[in-house]
């Protein structure tokens, strides 16, 4: 799968491209957006091996791509490293943002 992301910052829109690891980002979004009915703090947690396995790749790889996710938002927003949250003691993964549109082509 490939997927694109543009960012928008107040009233700044930086379109980043696409990149591999923007379709682990946006299942992550979606995983969000799917759980609207829970309360905040709890929308949007999976298990990090899951999601890899559901994705096709090595958890080690997934992790390669949270870090270059955030890399590649550092600069561009203020707590870049948050745009994907751990939880370290479950290994559990979420999108860090409650507020996020998709847009399909």
């Amino acid at each position: 799968e490939t997927a694109s992301w543009t960012v928008t910052v107040g009233n700044r829109t930086v379109d980043l491209g696409s990149r591999a690891h923007v379709y682990l980002v946006l299942t992550l979004a979606r995983l969000r957006l799917d759980e609207h009915a829970l309360p905040e703090p709890e929308r949007g947690w999976t298990y990090g091996d899951d999601l890899a396995r559901s994705l096709g790749m090595s958890p080690e790889t997934m992790k390669v791509q949270v870090y270059r996710a955030r890399r590649q938002l550092q600069g561009l927003l203020v707590g870049a490293a948050g745009v994907i949250e751990r939880r370290a003691a479950t290994n559990q993964i979420r999108f860090g943002a409650d507020h996020v549109t998709i847009e399909a082509p």
